[in-house]
């Protein structure tokens, strides 16, 4: 991997997302919103399940990469999801109109 390559073994990181809702249901209104997931980077693939940098990538406070986690934990742990849970009172919001 690049961090082979670099002589590094392991790095702080994290994955982000972005979700944005514009309307103009009631008046204009936009709204982005960010979810995260903190960890680290290691050099080493471990782990069987997703895609990308999955294999190389421990959430904080777990020793497992996401690649070896269960869908359920993942799905918790997501950056898309963390990004979702915070628009959707934004988007309840606009329902109502």
């Amino acid at each position: 991997s690049e961090l082979d390559k670099k002589g590094v073994f392991s790095s702080a990181a994290f994955y982000t997302a972005a979700i944005a809702a514009i309307s103009d249901i009631g008046g204009f209104s936009e709204c982005v919103e960010l979810g995260f997931m903190h960890g680290s980077a290691i050099a080493d693939e471990r782990g069987e399940n997703g895609f990308g940098y999955d294999f190389m990538f421990i959430p904080q406070g777990y020793e497992l990469t996401i690649g070896q986690l269960s869908a359920q934990i993942k799905e918790a742990l997501s950056h898309r999801t963390q990004a979702l849970r915070a628009i959707l009172p934004h988007l309840k919001a606009l329902a109502k109109g």
